[in-house]
């Protein structure tokens, strides 16, 4: 198993430098989960090791779990949403994943030619389709502070409650997916 805090280490300080705070979010329709290359992200996490194969070679996801993201609304509202995340820490970017989002909360989105739509029951969120620059929704100033993660993260349920693993961890001590997967109550392609 791969030490999350060792590799994470070893990776950031390799490549060039990843800041939590300017790096952009990625509005991706076609991601079944967020990512993000920082544990700082996550408001509670859950070890795992995981090989996610790309072009070139083979990456691993050393963590999954709840991250924070925050939007403005179109009334010039902050909005932090909660995400189901992998923590991969060779990414060059973070993704938020609408779909993921929308099944666990609710509401909806809409895509159009230069935006998309968050539609959600107190809030609407637009964000720009820069097509010049990458054709892609990209938020930017989507940072969490500590503060605001220490105020906003009790009040938002863990996006690992709404998946078939909080079930089973009724005293709060499973902490890997191993723990779950020694249960042998799902398999490994769960993970």
């Amino acid at each position: 198993m791969l030490k999350g805090g060792v590799l994470e280490n070893r990776v950031l300080n390799t490549c060039c430098k990843k800041d939590p705070k300017t790096m952009i979010l990625i509005w991706d329709t076609g991601a079944s989960f967020g990512l993000t290359p920082f544990r700082s992200n996550f408001i509670d996490y859950v070890k795992c090791d995981i090989p996610v194969r790309d072009v070139t070679k083979v990456n691993r996801v050393i963590g999954i779990s709840t991250t924070l993201n925050k939007f403005v609304d179109t009334k010039g509202q902050e909005v932090f949403l909660p995400c189901v995340s992998y923590h991969l820490t060779q990414t060059d970017f973070r993704l938020f994943s609408p779909q993921t989002y929308h099944q666990m909360h609710g509401g909806y989105s809409e895509v159009h030619s230069n935006r998309v739509s968050m539609m959600l029951p107190n809030h609407q969120i637009d964000i720009g389709i820069h097509i010049e620059e990458a054709n892609l929704a990209i938020v930017h100033d989507s940072f969490v502070s500590k503060v605001e993660k220490r105020m906003i993260g009790p009040q938002m349920r863990s996006a690992i409650s709404h998946t078939r693993l909080s079930k089973l961890d009724f005293f709060g001590d499973l902490q890997t997916t191993e723990d779950y997967q020694d249960l042998a109550l799902f398999g490994n392609d769960m993970f």
